[in-house]
């Protein structure tokens, strides 16, 4: 047999052999199943993987159940912080309380500092609140707007309507015909002088009324009226300022006429 010959058998079955260092294993290959829990650079067979593989949540120790698991779906949290939620609920914490913290960024009391108090809160900043329909008259927050639409510019004061007035002045006063214009009491008083009033031995009085009083003396006749009558003589009282009643006498006479 040729040398060569002999090689080429040997390289065959050494290509059918594996290779110690990381070797490429084929077809069905086998191993010796290691004791359970061995934990080594032993290969595993799967008998091996088999009998150590978890099979229930008990056989990792766990004893929360399927529902609780639930909840927590989508946890990204770390075990330290499970275990500390867990000792919270220990102290007897509900789920419901837990809840009030969700959506908590920052410390709770830090948060609830920066809120205001129902009763009697004081507001910094610019607060702001609904703004009530005009006219509302209640303990509702008055707005800038509020204000705004029912302090405009009131109306002229009427019989009816509460609002502006104007003073009257004593022209007006004492000419009686402005009925939009108010007195005050001096005006009420200028209103009895001026062109209503002569103080004069032979004088008048105009009243609001529409009467005018007139007085006078005379100790002849015609006897002739301080004005003239505007509409018509109402009552005419004489008396004699000496003894006798003769019409040569002096007299004082008073008049009241209907202005109107």
């Amino acid at each position: 047999m040729k040398l060569t010959s002999i090689v080429d058998a040997i390289i065959a079955k050494v290509n059918l052999k594996a290779n110690l260092a990381s070797p490429s294993l084929t077809g069905v290959p086998t191993s010796p199943t290691p004791i359970v829990g061995d934990n080594s650079t032993k290969v595993a067979t799967t008998e091996f993987v088999l009998a150590n593989s978890v099979n229930t949540l008990a056989d990792l120790g766990v004893t929360s159940t399927a529902a609780e698991l639930n909840k927590i779906d989508g946890y990204t949290g770390t075990a330290t912080e499970l275990n500390w939620m867990d000792t919270l609920h220990a102290t007897g914490v509900t789920a419901t309380e837990f809840d009030y913290l969700d959506g908590v960024t920052s410390n709770v009391q830090t948060q609830l500092n920066a809120k205001a108090p129902l009763a009697s809160p004081t507001l910094t900043g610019t607060p702001t609140a609904p703004t009530q329909e005009v006219g509302d008259n209640s303990t509702k927050i008055a707005t800038t707007a509020f204000v705004q639409a029912n302090t405009g510019t009131p109306p002229d004061a009427t019989t009816s309507v509460k609002g502006i007035v104007e003073l009257a002045t004593t022209v007006e006063a004492q000419a009686g015909t402005n009925d939009t214009k108010a007195l005050t009491p001096a005006k009420l008083v200028d209103a009895l002088q001026g062109a209503n009033q002569s103080l004069a031995s032979s004088g008048y009085q105009k009243l609001p009324g529409g009467l005018i009083i007139q007085w006078g003396s005379s100790t002849s006749t015609p006897i002739y009226f301080p004005i003239s009558f505007p509409n018509a003589c109402l009552q005419i009282v004489n008396s004699a300022t000496r003894s006798g009643y003769s019409l040569g006498d002096t007299w004082f006479v008073i008049v009241l006429m209907n202005l109107k």
